[in-house]
Protein backbone atom coordinates (compact mmCIF):
# COMPACT_ATOMS: atom_id res chain seq x y z
CA UNK A 1 0.00 0.00 0.00
CA UNK A 2 3.23 2.61 -1.36
CA UNK A 3 4.79 1.97 2.38
CA UNK A 4 1.36 3.80 3.97
CA UNK A 5 0.78 0.52 6.15
CA UNK A 6 2.36 -2.14 8.13
CA UNK A 7 1.39 -6.09 7.87
CA UNK A 8 2.25 -8.22 10.90
CA UNK A 9 2.84 -10.93 9.79
CA UNK A 10 2.47 -13.07 13.36
CA UNK A 11 -1.65 -11.57 13.47
CA UNK A 12 -2.32 -10.99 9.49
CA UNK A 13 -3.33 -7.34 10.52
CA UNK A 14 -2.17 -4.19 8.58
CA UNK A 15 -1.84 -1.33 10.98
CA UNK A 16 -1.26 2.66 9.68
CA UNK A 17 2.21 2.95 9.26
CA UNK A 18 1.70 6.58 11.17
CA UNK A 19 -1.05 6.37 14.04
CA UNK A 20 -3.43 9.36 13.50
CA UNK A 21 -2.19 11.14 16.98
CA UNK A 22 -4.68 13.58 17.52
CA UNK A 23 -6.48 12.98 20.74
CA UNK A 24 -10.01 12.83 20.28
CA UNK A 25 -12.89 11.64 22.04
CA UNK A 26 -13.85 7.84 21.40
CA UNK A 27 -16.62 8.43 18.93
CA UNK A 28 -14.36 10.91 16.74
CA UNK A 29 -11.72 8.34 16.73
CA UNK A 30 -14.14 5.63 15.58
CA UNK A 31 -15.31 7.90 12.39
CA UNK A 32 -11.42 8.68 11.87
CA UNK A 33 -10.75 4.90 11.00
CA UNK A 34 -14.20 3.72 9.47
CA UNK A 35 -15.03 6.64 7.72
CA UNK A 36 -11.83 7.71 6.13
CA UNK A 37 -9.21 7.02 2.71
CA UNK A 38 -5.74 5.60 3.76
CA UNK A 39 -3.27 4.09 1.53
CA UNK A 40 -6.39 4.28 -1.00
CA UNK A 41 -8.68 1.99 0.86
CA UNK A 42 -11.64 2.21 3.26
CA UNK A 43 -12.21 -0.43 5.53
CA UNK A 44 -9.99 0.77 8.61
CA UNK A 45 -11.49 0.40 12.09
CA UNK A 46 -10.08 1.11 15.84
CA UNK A 47 -8.28 -2.75 17.04
CA UNK A 48 -9.93 -4.34 19.77
CA UNK A 49 -7.67 -4.66 22.80
CA UNK A 50 -5.98 -8.19 22.37
CA UNK A 51 -5.14 -6.62 18.95
CA UNK A 52 -3.51 -3.84 19.74
CA UNK A 53 -2.06 -5.22 22.82
CA UNK A 54 -0.44 -7.53 20.04
CA UNK A 55 2.02 -4.86 19.24
CA UNK A 56 3.41 -4.72 23.09
CA UNK A 57 6.36 -5.76 23.84
CA UNK A 58 7.16 -5.23 27.49
CA UNK A 59 10.54 -6.24 27.56
CA UNK A 60 11.73 -2.99 26.11
CA UNK A 61 11.57 0.73 27.43
CA UNK A 62 9.33 2.04 24.69
CA UNK A 63 7.11 -1.22 24.63
CA UNK A 64 7.35 -1.73 20.80
CA UNK A 65 9.36 -4.66 19.43
CA UNK A 66 12.92 -3.33 17.71
CA UNK A 67 13.25 -3.42 14.39
CA UNK A 68 9.49 -1.42 13.91
CA UNK A 69 8.49 -0.08 10.60
CA UNK A 70 5.88 2.63 12.84
CA UNK A 71 6.46 6.31 12.11
CA UNK A 72 5.17 9.71 14.23
CA UNK A 73 4.28 6.51 17.35
CA UNK A 74 3.25 8.69 20.65
CA UNK A 75 3.04 7.36 23.99
CA UNK A 76 -0.38 7.08 23.75
CA UNK A 77 -3.05 6.23 25.24
CA UNK A 78 -4.78 4.53 22.34
CA UNK A 79 -8.53 3.79 21.88
CA UNK A 80 -9.93 0.06 21.74
CA UNK A 81 -13.34 -1.39 21.02
CA UNK A 82 -12.70 -3.32 23.66
CA UNK A 83 -15.46 -1.98 27.14
CA UNK A 84 -15.48 -2.46 30.74
CA UNK A 85 -17.51 -5.86 31.39
CA UNK A 86 -19.53 -4.20 33.66
CA UNK A 87 -19.78 -0.43 32.31
CA UNK A 88 -20.38 -0.61 28.28
CA UNK A 89 -19.44 3.85 28.56
CA UNK A 90 -15.67 2.63 29.69
CA UNK A 91 -13.75 1.49 27.04
CA UNK A 92 -10.32 0.38 27.55
CA UNK A 93 -6.85 1.89 25.97
CA UNK A 94 -3.16 1.59 26.07
CA UNK A 95 -0.83 3.63 26.87
CA UNK A 96 2.67 2.03 25.01
CA UNK A 97 5.28 3.86 26.63
CA UNK A 98 4.72 2.01 30.04
CA UNK A 99 2.83 -1.11 28.55
CA UNK A 100 0.06 -0.09 30.48
CA UNK A 101 -3.74 -0.31 29.94
CA UNK A 102 -6.68 2.09 31.27
CA UNK A 103 -9.83 2.76 31.12
CA UNK A 104 -11.70 6.08 29.64
CA UNK A 105 -15.22 7.24 30.10
CA UNK A 106 -16.46 6.64 26.52
CA UNK A 107 -18.44 10.18 25.17
CA UNK A 108 -19.57 9.81 22.41
CA UNK A 109 -18.59 13.35 20.81
CA UNK A 110 -17.97 14.97 24.18
CA UNK A 111 -14.89 17.70 24.61
CA UNK A 112 -13.64 16.46 27.98
CA UNK A 113 -10.22 16.30 28.10
CA UNK A 114 -9.63 13.40 30.45
CA UNK A 115 -11.33 11.23 28.05
CA UNK A 116 -9.40 11.70 24.75
CA UNK A 117 -7.17 9.20 22.92
CA UNK A 118 -5.36 8.65 20.14
CA UNK A 119 -6.63 6.41 17.13
CA UNK A 120 -4.24 3.41 15.37
CA UNK A 121 -6.39 2.47 12.84
CA UNK A 122 -6.37 -1.05 11.85
CA UNK A 123 -7.58 -3.05 8.69
CA UNK A 124 -8.47 -6.95 8.46
CA UNK A 125 -9.83 -9.41 10.69
CA UNK A 126 -7.21 -11.36 13.24
CA UNK A 127 -5.71 -14.17 11.59
CA UNK A 128 -7.36 -13.86 8.17
CA UNK A 129 -5.88 -16.55 6.37
CA UNK A 130 -7.14 -18.86 3.57
CA UNK A 131 -6.13 -22.30 5.14
CA UNK A 132 -6.67 -24.05 1.72
CA UNK A 133 -4.20 -21.57 -0.05
CA UNK A 134 -0.83 -20.84 2.16
CA UNK A 135 0.11 -19.22 -1.00
CA UNK A 136 -1.93 -16.59 -0.56
CA UNK A 137 -1.81 -15.79 3.29
CA UNK A 138 -2.34 -13.36 4.46
CA UNK A 139 -4.99 -11.82 2.41
CA UNK A 140 -5.32 -8.20 3.50
CA UNK A 141 -2.82 -6.65 2.40
CA UNK A 142 -3.17 -7.52 -0.68
CA UNK A 143 -4.91 -4.96 -4.11
CA UNK A 144 -6.26 -6.76 -6.73
CA UNK A 145 -7.53 -6.05 -9.45
CA UNK A 146 -11.29 -7.18 -10.23
CA UNK A 147 -10.85 -6.49 -14.17
CA UNK A 148 -10.30 -9.63 -16.63
CA UNK A 149 -11.62 -9.19 -19.91
CA UNK A 150 -15.29 -9.20 -18.66
CA UNK A 151 -15.12 -12.62 -16.97
CA UNK A 152 -16.25 -10.97 -13.90
CA UNK A 153 -16.19 -14.43 -12.05
CA UNK A 154 -11.97 -15.38 -12.56
CA UNK A 155 -10.43 -12.20 -11.89
CA UNK A 156 -6.75 -11.95 -9.45
CA UNK A 157 -9.40 -10.72 -6.94
CA UNK A 158 -12.86 -12.32 -7.11
CA UNK A 159 -13.78 -15.56 -7.87
CA UNK A 160 -17.71 -17.00 -7.97
CA UNK A 161 -17.94 -19.51 -5.62
CA UNK A 162 -20.94 -21.75 -3.93
CA UNK A 163 -22.18 -22.62 -7.15
CA UNK A 164 -21.98 -18.96 -8.88
CA UNK A 165 -24.60 -17.35 -6.01
CA UNK A 166 -21.55 -16.12 -3.46
CA UNK A 167 -18.28 -14.25 -4.83
CA UNK A 168 -15.14 -14.58 -2.79
CA UNK A 169 -12.60 -11.68 -2.40
CA UNK A 170 -9.10 -12.52 -2.40
CA UNK A 171 -7.89 -9.44 -0.79
CA UNK A 172 -9.98 -10.25 2.41
CA UNK A 173 -11.05 -13.64 2.19
CA UNK A 174 -14.95 -12.73 2.98
CA UNK A 175 -17.20 -14.41 0.82
CA UNK A 176 -20.00 -12.17 -0.63
CA UNK A 177 -23.70 -12.83 -2.03
CA UNK A 178 -23.39 -11.76 -5.34
CA UNK A 179 -26.84 -10.32 -5.76
CA UNK A 180 -27.67 -8.49 -2.70
CA UNK A 181 -31.48 -7.67 -1.64
CA UNK A 182 -33.16 -4.60 -3.45
CA UNK A 183 -35.27 -4.50 -0.21
CA UNK A 184 -35.24 -1.79 1.92
CA UNK A 185 -34.99 -2.74 5.60
CA UNK A 186 -35.11 -1.45 9.44
CA UNK A 187 -31.87 -2.93 10.58
CA UNK A 188 -33.54 -5.54 12.69
CA UNK A 189 -34.99 -6.49 9.57
CA UNK A 190 -31.76 -6.32 7.66
CA UNK A 191 -29.72 -8.03 10.64
CA UNK A 192 -32.36 -11.10 10.66
CA UNK A 193 -32.45 -11.37 6.90
CA UNK A 194 -29.00 -12.07 6.59
CA UNK A 195 -29.20 -14.42 9.45
CA UNK A 196 -31.63 -16.99 8.49
CA UNK A 197 -30.56 -16.67 4.62
CA UNK A 198 -29.52 -19.64 2.64
CA UNK A 199 -27.03 -18.42 -0.33
CA UNK A 200 -25.56 -21.16 -2.52
CA UNK A 201 -26.31 -23.87 -0.18
CA UNK A 202 -24.88 -22.38 2.82
CA UNK A 203 -26.11 -20.43 5.90
CA UNK A 204 -23.59 -18.76 8.65
CA UNK A 205 -24.39 -15.38 6.79
CA UNK A 206 -24.32 -11.55 8.57
CA UNK A 207 -24.31 -8.32 8.08
CA UNK A 208 -21.35 -7.35 7.61
CA UNK A 209 -19.51 -4.40 9.75
CA UNK A 210 -18.69 -0.95 8.34
CA UNK A 211 -14.82 -1.88 7.44
CA UNK A 212 -15.72 -5.18 5.88
CA UNK A 213 -18.49 -3.16 3.41
CA UNK A 214 -16.09 -0.43 3.36
CA UNK A 215 -13.25 -3.27 2.00
CA UNK A 216 -15.35 -3.53 -1.11
CA UNK A 217 -15.81 0.35 -2.07
CA UNK A 218 -13.52 1.91 -4.54
CA UNK A 219 -12.79 5.43 -4.35
CA UNK A 220 -11.83 5.65 -7.61
CA UNK A 221 -14.51 5.02 -9.57
CA UNK A 222 -16.14 8.45 -10.30
CA UNK A 223 -19.88 9.41 -8.78
CA UNK A 224 -22.51 8.91 -9.52
CA UNK A 225 -21.46 5.28 -10.60
CA UNK A 226 -22.03 2.63 -8.20
CA UNK A 227 -18.10 2.39 -6.52
CA UNK A 228 -18.05 -1.29 -6.59
CA UNK A 229 -13.87 -2.69 -8.37
CA UNK A 230 -14.44 -2.40 -12.37
CA UNK A 231 -15.27 -5.86 -13.42
CA UNK A 232 -16.64 -6.74 -10.17
CA UNK A 233 -18.99 -10.07 -9.97
CA UNK A 234 -21.57 -7.85 -8.49
CA UNK A 235 -25.42 -7.60 -9.00
CA UNK A 236 -26.36 -4.09 -7.06
CA UNK A 237 -29.57 -2.70 -6.80
CA UNK A 238 -29.15 0.48 -4.95
CA UNK A 239 -26.09 2.20 -2.70
CA UNK A 240 -26.68 2.38 0.62
CA UNK A 241 -26.35 -0.91 2.55
CA UNK A 242 -26.43 -1.49 6.52
CA UNK A 243 -23.95 -2.78 8.50
CA UNK A 244 -23.68 -4.33 12.12
CA UNK A 245 -20.95 -1.36 13.29
CA UNK A 246 -23.10 -0.04 16.08
CA UNK A 247 -23.24 3.65 15.66
CA UNK A 248 -21.36 5.86 18.00
CA UNK A 249 -23.50 8.86 18.72
CA UNK A 250 -26.08 6.17 19.89
CA UNK A 251 -26.35 2.60 20.47
CA UNK A 252 -30.15 2.75 18.41
CA UNK A 253 -27.87 3.53 15.60
CA UNK A 254 -26.31 1.73 13.25
CA UNK A 255 -23.42 2.31 10.69
CA UNK A 256 -24.30 2.50 7.05
CA UNK A 257 -22.10 2.64 3.78
CA UNK A 258 -23.01 4.11 0.45
CA UNK A 259 -21.78 3.45 -2.33
CA UNK A 260 -22.24 6.40 -4.63
CA UNK A 261 -20.29 8.98 -2.62
CA UNK A 262 -18.45 6.75 -0.90
CA UNK A 263 -19.87 7.42 2.79
CA UNK A 264 -19.81 6.26 6.05
CA UNK A 265 -22.72 7.68 8.33
CA UNK A 266 -25.02 6.46 10.98
CA UNK A 267 -29.26 5.77 10.57
CA UNK A 268 -31.52 4.91 13.15
CA UNK A 269 -32.01 1.14 13.27
CA UNK A 270 -35.64 1.39 13.72
CA UNK A 271 -36.87 5.15 11.90
CA UNK A 272 -34.31 4.62 8.90
CA UNK A 273 -34.16 1.96 6.19
CA UNK A 274 -31.19 0.60 4.21
CA UNK A 275 -30.31 -3.03 2.19
CA UNK A 276 -29.00 -5.63 3.65
CA UNK A 277 -25.65 -7.40 1.95
CA UNK A 278 -24.79 -10.55 3.17
CA UNK A 279 -21.36 -12.00 4.06
CA UNK A 280 -19.45 -15.30 4.82
CA UNK A 281 -16.54 -15.51 7.33
CA UNK A 282 -14.06 -13.41 8.60
CA UNK A 283 -15.01 -11.08 11.65
CA UNK A 284 -18.21 -12.00 13.84
CA UNK A 285 -17.35 -8.45 16.03
CA UNK A 286 -19.65 -5.29 15.72
CA UNK A 287 -16.62 -3.03 15.20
Amino acid sequence: MSDQAVLDHETGLVWLRNPVESFVPFGTASDTCNANIYAGRLGWRLPALNELYSLVDESLDDNLPDGLPFQDVSGGPYWTTTPNRGDGQLMQTIALFGGFYEELAKPRYGTDAFSVAAAWCVRGPGGGYFVDRPDEQPAWTRTLAADNAGDTCNSARFECVLGGIGALDRETGLVWDRDPSAALRDWDSAFNNCLVRTVGGRKGWRLPTAAELGSIVDPSVPAPDIMLPPGHPFTVAGVRFWSSTEGTSSSANAYYVDFSIPDTEELSKISSSARAWCVRGGSTSGN
